[in-house]
């Protein structure tokens, strides 16, 4: 009856435990980055129809002297905070997807 009991069984017969993750979920964090991604290039968009407009306007109002160099700075200030956001909403998106390879790259190697 002892003996029944010892039998040895390679690691591959058993049923793997799924562990619940406790500190993230990657479906929402994959939503989250793909949000980031697309919002980034909406305001690219937007920043780039923006300077089109304003670039137009500084020709047809043909400016010069002091008007030229104060629209020039006020394109300036157009143009600073959209690409400041599309970078900065393109590198958390990046980010997560990286955190997320990390993670599979973590739980997927073998114990030593």
């Amino acid at each position: 009856m002892a003996d029944e009991l010892n039998v040895e069984t390679p690691e591959t017969d058993l049923p793997k435990v799924v562990e619940e993750d406790l500190y993230h979920k990657p479906n929402r964090l994959i939503r989250i980055s793909l949000w980031a991604n697309t919002l980034s290039w909406i305001i690219l968009v937007i920043t780039v129809v923006l300077t089109g407009f304003y670039i137009y306007s500084i020709y047809m109002g043909k400016a010069s002297g002091v008007q030229l160099f104060a629209s020039l700075t006020n394109l300036l200030y157009t143009i600073a905070p959209g690409i400041f956001f599309f970078i900065a909403l393109q590198a958390i998106s990046e980010g997560i997807y990286i955190l997320l390879d990390i993670m599979d790259g973590v739980r997927s190697s073998p114990p030593k």
